[in-house]
């Protein structure tokens, strides 16, 4: 219980810092648009790892298409990845 709420602490007191630092660092205009660029960033990371997975799910669906296409016997160490 004591490490929960030591964590706690820790989280609200660098709440509280990065807020003041925050609000002293200028206009909200350039804290917005700084929110906006990380935004941006992690929208085209995002994007980009949804984008991978799909063509790995697409690859992996063909090979165990082929592998169930293939007469008994024939390919079945494919579908786990053994060659």
């Amino acid at each position: 219980m004591t490490r929960r709420l030591a964590w706690l602490a820790a989280g609200v007191g660098i709440g509280v810092a990065v807020a003041r630092r925050v609000e002293r660092s200028g206009p909200a205009s350039t804290v917005e648009a700084a929110a906006g660029r990380i935004v941006r960033h992690t929208r085209r990371a995002v994007d980009a790892v949804i984008a991978d997975g799909r063509a790995e799910m697409l690859e992996r669906e063909a090979r165990l298409r082929a592998v169930l296409a293939a007469p008994d016997g024939a390919g079945r160490g494919a579908a786990r990845g053994e060659r």
